[in-house]
């Protein structure tokens, strides 16, 4: 259980930090960061600022990369449950996205079931008053991979395909 909870606060803290963010343009060069500590690679428009929080009760940790993009935000968020979850892949990725939605105070637009390769997935948006928000989130074992992108209600960010579909898991 406090797995789950876990998850649906970093997914809370993925949408409001994407909400918040302002600084740059979308017409940035892309270019794809390999991260093999964390098992993925993604094409991005810059460098991502990285943190590290870990959450010693869970002997859990989640490493974000975020983006500021001025009207709006990429966020990549790489989560690591202390011990595998004991519900169904699907189960954990409904209640994370519910959490998420609840705490964030968003409703949701659209959802559909995704796969990455054999790895199960889930694709959704929501929005607030002032935000809308893209979010995939997939489980691999012990590890959830979120990607979050968000911007102003009306002003869409006109890259997102280049992000989610360039998301690709490595070898560690």
């Amino acid at each position: 259980m406090r797995t789950l909870k876990t998850l649906q606060a970093l997914l809370a803290a993925s949408i409001s930090f994407a909400a918040i963010t302002s600084c740059a343009a979308q017409t940035r060069t892309w270019t794809t960061h390999d991260y093999p500590a964390d098992g993925f690679s993604i094409a991005l428009p810059s460098d991502p600022q990285i943190n590290l929080q870990k959450d010693p009760a869970s002997n859990s940790q989640m490493r974000s990369y975020a983006i500021d993009l001025g009207q709006g935000a990429l966020m990549i968020g790489v989560m690591r449950f202390g011990s595998k979850p004991t519900k169904t892949p699907d189960a954990i990725l409904q209640d994370g996205k519910n959490g998420a939605l609840a705490q964030s105070k968003a409703h949701l637009v659209r959802e559909k079931k995704i796969t990455l390769g054999a790895t199960p997935g889930l694709d959704f948006e929501a929005e607030s008053d002032t935000v809308h928000l893209r979010a995939q989130v997939f489980l691999v074992g012990n590890t959830a991979y979120q990607l979050v992108e968000s911007y102003p209600i009306g002003k869409p960010f006109d890259h997102a395909p280049d992000f989610f579909d360039s998301f690709r898991l490595i070898s560690k």
